[in-house]
């Protein structure tokens, strides 16, 4: 089974890019059979929410928002990029999910799969995307869905 975390704040604006997507990802998969995938919204994580989702292990996507990246493309790392200390690549959440990998991995939890996102632009209160995002969730819909038909190859 590959799990797809959504990550982000409701209440700020772009930050909630990752839970958008989700809820792309659950109305195009509604008719299809999907036992083998799971989607997950986690709105306002903690880094112990994050753990605890990701403690169990196995393949996962992760769609989060980014502080630094290219205007209007989707991105895609591997989670193991994460783990490594000396990285350009950070979420915007205070405490990084690369602080959670590494605990994990003290651990011997070995998690696998990807992270993928979208620079972010408005961090305001609202309940909306900024327009630059909101043209963006489709596409990263799709990307995540390319993804998983490639694991399924795989698996």
């Amino acid at each position: 089974m590959i799990k797809i975390i959504g990550l982000g704040n409701p209440l700020m604006g772009d930050d909630a890019f990752g839970l958008f997507v989700i809820d792309e990802l659950k109305n195009r998969l509604l008719n299809g059979s999907n036992e083998d995938i799971k989607l997950i919204s986690l709105p306002t994580p903690s880094p112990w929410d994050i753990y605890e989702v990701l403690r169990e292990g196995g393949d996962f996507i992760i769609i989060d928002v980014f502080d630094k990246g290219s205007d209007g493309k989707i991105e895609v790392f591997p989670i193991s990029d994460l783990s490594k200390v000396d990285n350009k690549f950070k979420t915007v959440h205070d405490i990084n999910i690369n602080q959670v990998i590494d605990l994990l991995s003290l651990h011997n939890i070995t998690v696998k799969g990807f992270i993928i996102g979208t620079k972010g632009y408005n961090f305001n209160i609202s309940l909306e995307l900024s327009e630059y995002l909101d043209k963006l969730v489709k596409s990263c819909s799709d990307r995540v869905l390319e993804l998983v038909l490639s694991y399924k190859k795989n698996h």
